[in-house]
C-alpha cells in the first residue's frame, strides 16, 4: 500500500511510528510553531501518542511540565505550545514507543480523549489497549494496510479500547490506590506530599490526584489535612499535651502552622496548652 499520506481518504491514519532511546538532553522536541529546536511544524493538525518503555521523560503542556514514567504516555495534539524532552538529570535512557496520528477526525478523537483523561495517561503494555498499540504499530511499520480504510479502522479500534481501559479503570489499579491510601493514613504522624503517594501507587502525580478526587471527593492534600486536623483534635480533647507537641505528634511543619490550619477548618484556634 502506497502509505502517502491523502487528506481526502485519512481522516484518521496512523501515519508513522518507531521506538526509539535517548540519552541526551539535547532530544528536546517543540509542538508549535515557535521556531525554538527541533518541532513539528508540518503545515497541518497531528497527534502524537509516545509511550514510556523504560526510564522517565518530561511532557511540558500549558506551562506545566508532567513526568512520563514506564507505562505511561504523553498526548500531543499539534500544532500547539507544547515540548517533550529527555529530562536534564535524569541519569537513566528513556525508551519508548511513539506513533503519529495524521486526520481530522483523529485530531478531533484525541482531542476529546485527552480532555476528559489528561495529557498524561497510563499506557501499560501488558493492558488490552497497550497490546492494541503494539499491533498497530507493528502493522504501521510493516507496512501491512490493505488500504486507507483498513488503517483507520485499526486505529480506532486502539482507540476504542484505550478510551474502555481509561473510563474502566482495572481492579489493580483501584488497589493500589486503596494501598496508598492506607499507607498516608499511617503517615499522619509527618508531613506527606502528593508525589510520595503517588509513588506508593505507581502512578504519577497527575493521575493520583485524579482517581484520588474521584474517590474521596477531595484532593489529596485536603483529606489529609483534615485527617491529622481530626486527630489534632482530640489529643487536645483527651490529653494533656501542648499544642507545641500535638502539632509534631500530627505532622504539622510548627505549632503556628498548626493553629492556622485549625482555625481555616474549624473558624477558631486551638485551646492553647502549655507550650
Amino acid at each position: 500500500m502506497d502509505m502517502t499520506y491523502e487528506p481526502d481518504a485519512c481522516m484518521f491514519f496512523p501515519l508513522c511510528s518507531g521506538r526509539e532511546t535517548q540519552r541526551s538532553a539535547r532530544y528536546h522536541w517543540y509542538c508549535g510553531k515557535s521556531g525554538k529546536g527541533r518541532s513539528h511544524n508540518i503545515g497541518r493538525p497531528f497527534v502524537i501518542l509516545q509511550t514510556t518503555l523504560h526510564g522517565c521523560g518530561s511532557f511540558v503542556w500549558h506551562s506545566r511540565t508532567f513526568a512520563v514514567p514506564a507505562g505511561f504516555a504523553f498526548i500531543t495534539v499539534g500544532p500547539e505550545d507544547a515540548e517533550y524532552f529527555h529530562p536534564p538529570r535524569e541519569k537513566k535512557p528513556w525508551t519508548f514507543n511513539w506513533i503519529h496520528f495524521s486526520g481530522n477526525l483523529g485530531v478531533l478523537l484525541w482531542g476529546a480523549l485527552r480532555k476528559k483523561f489528561g495529557p498524561v495517561i497510563p499506557l501499560p503494555s501488558n493492558s488490552p489497549a497497550g497490546a492494541a498499540l503494539a499491533h498497530l504499530i507493528r502493522n504501521v511499520n510493516d507496512r501491512k494496510f490493505q488500504d486507507w480504510f483498513h488503517a483507520s479502522l485499526e486505529a480506532y479500534a486502539f482507540y476504542s479500547k484505550l478510551w474502555r481501559q481509561l473510563a474502566k479503570p482495572q481492579q489493580n489499579a483501584q488497589d493500589s490506590v486503596d494501598r496508598a491510601i492506607q499507607y498516608g493514613l499511617e503517615q499522619c504522624h509527618r508531613p506527606l506530599s502528593v508525589k510520595e503517594l503517588a509513588a506508593q501507587a505507581k502512578m504519577t502525580r497527575e493521575h493520583f490526584s485524579r482517581i484520588f478526587k474521584q474517590r474521596q471527593g477531595v484532593t489529596p492534600a485536603v483529606f489529609y489535612l483534615q485527617h491529622r486536623l481530626q486527630i489534632a483534635r482530640q489529643l487536645l480533647q483527651t490529653t494533656g499535651l501542648s499544642v507545641h507537641a500535638i502539632a509534631d505528634h500530627c505532622g504539622f511543619r510548627s505549632s503556628r502552622h498548626f493553629r492556622l490550619a485549625h482555625r481555616r477548618s474549624f473558624g477558631q484556634l486551638p485551646h492553647f496548652r502549655t507550650m
